[in-house]
């Protein structure tokens, strides 16, 4: 794992994340035309995923032939992507080393090669597109995938009934997954 400081190392990692994601919010319609496929995983824990949610992923990402992934904070100082932190990250890194990663807002891993990418937000959900197989290959593995779209859809509106939360956005993010 190695932290990012060089200028151009770091233009390389924004120029990946720019080929799959067109904004910074999870809770949007993040993912470029180009992203065939998504699926939503909820509940991480906190701003990492569960170990199970990370050795599925991260046995995927070795298929794909890439020997690193990035993982950027996605909230950052002065609305400047470049002032934020970011990792390359090994795609054999045990799950106990991905936990020392100091992750303190909503974060990023995604493709050293723009292909897939993975948004963690602070209300312990992610969003993941990539290629129709990629995803699919989750999903069949990731067997909780129609639960969590569901338990993300009823917590909201549990939140709206009882809390007075907006969620005039839920219907439209939801129809992409």
């Amino acid at each position: 794992m190695e932290k990012l400081y060089d200028k151009k190392q770091i233009e390389y990692a924004i120029n990946s994340y720019n080929k799959i994601f067109k904004a910074y919010d999870p809770f949007s319609l993040i993912f470029r035309d180009n992203i065939e496929s998504k699926t939503l995983i909820f509940n991480t824990e906190g701003y990492f995923l569960s170990e199970s949610q990370f050795n599925l992923l991260f046995e995927l990402i070795q298929r794909c032939k890439e020997s690193y992934v990035y993982l950027s904070i996605t909230e950052f100082p002065d609305n400047n992507f470049y002032k934020s932190e970011h990792w390359r990250i090994p795609v054999d890194i045990p799950y106990e080393e991905y936990l020392t990663i100091p992750v303190y807002l909503e974060n990023a891993i995604y493709s050293s090669q723009g292909e897939w990418g993975l948004i963690i937000s602070h209300e312990e959900h992610a969003v993941l597109g990539g290629g129709e197989e990629f995803i699919r290959n989750f999903k069949q593995k990731y067997v909780n995938h129609s639960e969590d779209i569901r338990n993300f859809k009823e917590y909201y509106q549990y939140c709206n009934r009882n809390n007075g939360v907006n969620i005039d956005w839920l219907e439209s993010f939801l129809k992409q997954f």
